[in-house]
């Protein structure tokens, strides 16, 4: 291949990354799987089911990470790709905890491979085009792409599940077929340096994080992680305990997905701000901002258990196109290609590990109830807007001394 062959090459991985985070948004049970679980087994199963699936991740995420910079970017996409699809179908067919559990594992190892290995093909092919001043630019857009599908998925998922309670798993499953075309047409990017053994690595890795900078942006996104995910693990249980009050739980499918489908909607108009707000705070306090309104959305749901709050729940997405792009702009130029992939993924491992453990704290304490609502998904609503609090406290007194001038 030559220079104008690569560059062209190159290019096109930057046009198709958002495509590509496009086909792994469409995610259609994402608005179901609670009910879906709840259905065939319990709440205490459906919240533990979610965890499964995290905790797949604790054991691929970081040598998925490896395998991207030691094999390649292109083939650990496609690995995940691949594990995606077939977990879908496992949840689909499966009529028991065994098979939903090898499903949900299947479905947590495509989003390891998927994770770290995706923003570093990305900020590799900018790097070789000498355009890495880009990558918050197209970070953007493939997030408000990603959106747009997730927006997609979520209503179409709802509706799916009235004609068939597994049709959004097989169609989960289609769309990651979309995904692995998508990057059938990406080129492998080179990668900068030498990549040295596993235990090597990763201890590279670790110590990369004590820094200030990466250790201040590590913390942040471990909890604002945990703390855009609660809102979603908690959705469906808090709309459909909303709608138990007026006799109409059955509209819980329905009207999640329609929730989530307004979701993404609000958090995309918000995105077209956020470059304007980074301009003006700087990365950092606009992530901390971004947080202290996760922080405050699950204050409020926790407060307010009715219909009419379901409203709050469309402003759970706006946060986050505050933190990715600008996390990522933050702790892209401070890695080397031969570690890239390995460190985003043992910073996403992370925030996976914390969200499991404690999703499976919060599934033990609610026991064996036939539902989640009512004093008991206040209690949980109410720990976790707490520990955020106290959180962001310590982001904001220890901002000045992990970014210095940058923040």
């Amino acid at each position: 291949m030559d220079e104008d062959d690569r560059h062209r090459a190159l290019a096109r991985n930057v046009r198709l990354y958002p495509w590509f985070k496009f086909f792994q948004a469409l995610i259609f049970w994402q608005a179901i799987w609670f009910l879906y679980y709840e259905g065939l087994l319990s709440p205490a199963a459906a919240i533990a089911l979610l965890a499964i699936k995290d905790l797949g991740v604790v054991v691929f995420e970081v040598p998925s990470g490896y395998l991207a910079d030691a094999v390649g970017r292109r083939p650990t996409l496609l690995a995940a790709a691949g594990l995606t699809a077939l977990g879908c179908v496992l949840i689909a067919t499966g009529n028991d905890l065994t098979t939903f559990m090898i499903g949900e594992v299947l479905v947590g190892m495509g989003a390891a491979f998927a994770s770290g290995a995706d923003s570093a093909l990305l900020y590799d092919s900018l790097d070789e085009l000498g355009e890495t001043e880009r990558v918050a630019e197209v970070e953007l857009r493939a997030w408000r792409l990603s959106y747009a599908g997730y927006a997609l998925s979520a209503v179409a998922g709802g509706l799916a599940m009235l004609l068939a309670p597994s049709l959004p798993y097989l169609l989960s499953a289609l769309a990651a077929f979309g995904a692995l075309i998508v990057t059938w047409r990406l080129a492998e990017p080179p990668i900068s340096g030498t990549i040295a053994m596993p235990l090597a690595q990763l201890g590279l890795v670790l110590q990369r994080m004590t820094t200030p900078l990466l250790a201040w942006v590590l913390v942040h996104t471990l909890a604002a992680y945990v703390m855009g995910h609660v809102a979603f693990a908690f959705a469906q249980p808090y709309v459909a305990a909303g709608l138990a009050e007026l006799g109409l739980r059955e509209g819980a499918p329905m009207l999640s997905g329609t929730i989530a489908a307004i979701m993404f909607v609000v958090s995309i108009a918000a995105s077209m701000a956020s470059m304007s707000v980074r301009r003006r705070l700087g990365p950092a306090r606009t992530m901390l901002a971004a947080f202290a309104m996760q922080t405050l959305l699950i204050a409020a749901l926790a407060a307010i258990v009715h219909p009419a709050a379901s409203v709050l729940l469309v402003l759970r997405l706006v946060p986050d196109a505050f933190i990715r792009p600008y996390m990522l702009e933050l702790v892209q130029p401070e890695l080397e290609g031969r570690y890239r992939a390995t460190y985003l993924s043992v910073q996403n491992l992370a925030g996976k590990l914390v969200y499991a453990g404690l999703l499976l704290l919060t599934a033990g304490s609610i026991g064996e109830a036939g539902r989640l609502e009512g004093p008991a998904l206040t209690g949980v609503l109410t720990a976790f807007a707490g520990g955020g609090a106290i959180v962001l406290v310590l982001l904001i007194a220890t901002r000045r001394h992990a970014m210095g001038r940058a923040g």
